[in-house]
């Protein structure tokens, strides 16, 4: 059971099902979460679409026989689901694997301290019923390890974004806006959490006149943030771009920043990397595990650090130009393969110790 399809989730749900007999339950979408829906139509994959009459619950699976159960996060739209598939699996004594990326933040506990005591107590009961824990990256292995009371049943493996997903930038001209300039790219949705204004008050402090910043995407935010950005022209809006559009942003950027208050993973980590660009990256997203000698990762809300390690970046050309390789290189092995390899590994593990 995922939660909703996601345009990097369904090529390794197409790919697994050529190596195991699967089915996806999806549960409805949230228009606020993300533009970049996929048509439930021809996914390459048995699965079934959640609707409102059925309050998001599979209950189909009552009547059908699987070796395992696999749930992808606890969240409010899937909690009804998740709990409905725990007892199926308990019942039918077979074994359940909880998916998540969730983790734990400085910024999750100040502003979101309901959803986060009910979300751990939900999390802590559900931890103790499953066979294994398949956790999307260390921090949520570390997070589930806490609240489970040991790390013995939990896998932890990296989010991918599949290479089908990165399609080759376009062949056009460098636009005007973005000559002889030096790029930083911010590719967010426009909310609270992702920190946007700290990454536009940071800029307007750094001491670069031939540097740009790009801030692609779209949300609530962006009136306020535009604002914020008026006094400096060097602050360029790209809107919500996908496909060609976005290849075409992380071509033209020479540096790629992620400046996150709480980002379970930030796939846009991923995609920066593929197109070869130095990440800089703040120590509250998931996926800054990804990052070593290939870019640079901030304390969270930390102004001055966020402008030191842009200011690195822009005066040292040679330094951008290496980094960026190894992003490409490293970014190499996180692939479709790899995220196929990591579901089937979990399968096996549970199989292998039949877990019940």
């Amino acid at each position: 059971m995922d939660t909703w399809i996601y345009p990097y989730r369904t090529p390794i749900f197409k790919a697994l099902a050529g190596y195991v007999n699967l089915e996806v339950f999806f549960s409805l979408p949230r228009p606020f979460d993300h533009q970049d829906q996929v048509s439930p139509d021809n996914l390459g994959f048995r699965s079934t679409l959640g609707h409102k009459l059925s309050l998001l619950i599979p209950v189909h699976i009552l009547f059908k026989r699987y070796d395992v159960y696999i749930v992808g996060q606890i969240g409010v739209q899937s909690l009804l689901a998740a709990l409905f598939v725990l007892v199926v699996a308990k019942i039918k004594r077979r074994p359940l694997v909880l998916w998540t990326d969730y983790i734990e933040t400085d910024y999750y506990r100040r502003h979101k301290k309901v959803k986060r005591v009910v979300g751990d107590l939900v999390a802590r009961v559900y931890t103790r019923c499953c066979a294994a824990m398949f956790a999307l990256g260390e921090y949520t292995r570390s997070y589930l390890a806490a609240i489970s009371g040991g790390d013995d049943n939990i896998l932890s493996y990296k989010q991918v974004v599949p290479e089908v997903c990165n399609p080759p930038p376009p062949r056009r001209d460098r636009a005007a806006d973005y000559r002889h300039h030096t790029m930083l790219l911010c590719m967010s949705y426009l909310r609270k959490g992702k920190g946007l204004s700290l990454l536009i008050e940071a800029f307007k402090k750094v001491d670069c006149r031939s540097a740009i910043l790009v801030m692609a995407g779209s949300g609530d935010e962006q009136s306020r943030l535009m604002q914020q950005s008026a006094d400096c022209p060097r602050i360029k809006w790209a809107g919500y771009v996908e496909g060609a559009d976005k290849a075409f942003l992380y071509d033209q950027a020479d540096i790629f920043v992620c400046p996150s208050h709480h980002e379970p993973w930030g796939l846009v980590i991923n995609e920066a990397m593929h197109y070869g660009l130095p990440v800089i990256v703040s120590d509250a997203a998931g996926g800054s595990e990804l990052i070593s000698d290939n870019g640079i990762i901030f304390k969270a809300g930390e102004l001055e650090s966020l402008c030191a390690a842009m200011t690195k970046l822009l005066y040292d050309a040679k330094l951008r130009r290496r980094m960026g390789e190894k992003s490409r290189t490293y970014i190499a092995n996180y692939g479709l393969d790899y995220g196929v390899r990591s579901f089937i590994e979990v399968i096996e593990y549970v199989l292998k110790r039949k877990i019940r």
